[in-house]
């Protein structure tokens, strides 16, 4: 079980660059 502390507010912006950011490692 994975604990996130503090806990993370995710935004749309946050949401892209996560995107984005896999779409780079899955090249």
């Amino acid at each position: 079980m994975i604990r996130l502390v503090p806990p993370l507010t995710i935004t749309d912006t946050d949401v892209r660059e996560a995107v984005a950011i896999l779409k780079e490692l899955l090249k």
